[in-house]
């Protein structure tokens, strides 16, 4: 799951709005707001921005969010992206 979940956590960063940095992103997706609003409501939490996001049944569907070992793999990779940028995150797991 780790790269799968790499992958996705990259795109939950960007469809949060903001880079790793701080720096706005201009999401272009009709899901913007929420995506925006779920980022911010997460507050700095990775395990509360992967649930929310999860949550958005029309992008993950049902399977996906219940799935405890790809939750635990996608807030790793979450952190592993914040910890060591996009670069560090992905040879963590060459």
């Amino acid at each position: 799951y780790d790269r799968l979940a790499l992958a996705v956590a990259a795109w939950m960063t960007y469809a949060g709005g903001r880079t790793l940095e701080g720096g706005a992103i201009d999401v272009r997706d009709p899901l913007a707001a929420r995506m925006a609003e779920i980022a911010a409501a997460s507050g700095g939490s990775t395990e509360k921005l992967a649930t929310g996001f999860l949550a958005l049944g029309e992008v993950f569907g049902d399977d996906l969010p219940a799935d405890n070992q790809f939750i635990q793999s996608l807030v790793r990779q979450l952190n592993a992206l914040r910890e060591a940028g996009p670069r560090g995150a992905a040879a963590r797991l060459a």
